[in-house]
């Protein structure tokens, strides 16, 4: 069965990781069964004319959650999405100082990026793992 992936961030304030007002990179999305798609698409643009919203822009939640009636729309989207046979939401959450130091180690432990180092140097993951949880 084919399935289509749907992908957002929230909190990226691009290369400032250390910037303390948000702390947490999140990703969040939804996989979806090719099959599923145009039941999705029929909800959620009955859930956009339920919020007189017809632009083609990116939708952000920090508009629509500020009152009960938007978060009431949220989670009505939600339910019925995940009512779906075959939809399978996920959310993943980083701490932007350990991303950054997943960063360091990329940028100066690994071959690709610094052609002293040998391959075999990194090729364990676990190196590069223990290296991060280190910084």
């Amino acid at each position: 069965m084919k399935k289509i992936f749907y992908i957002d961030e929230s909190g990226n304030t691009g290369a400032n990781w250390l910037d303390l007002s948000q702390p947490y990179f999140i990703y969040g999305g939804f996989l979806i069964a090719e099959h599923q798609l145009e039941n999705i698409n029929k909800l959620y643009l009955n859930w956009m004319n339920g919020l007189q919203r017809q632009s083609n822009k990116e939708l952000k939640s920090s508009k629509i959650i500020k009152n009960l009636k938007g978060r009431r729309a949220v989670v009505d989207i939600l339910t019925n999405v995940l009512k779906q046979d075959s939809v399978i939401p996920f959310i993943w959450i980083a701490d932007k100082k350990f991303l950054l130091s997943i960063k360091l180690v990329e940028t100066f432990f690994d071959p690709e990026y610094n052609p002293r180092l040998d391959v075999s140097f990194i090729s364990e993951f676990k190196v590069k793992t223990s290296l991060a949880n280190f910084i």
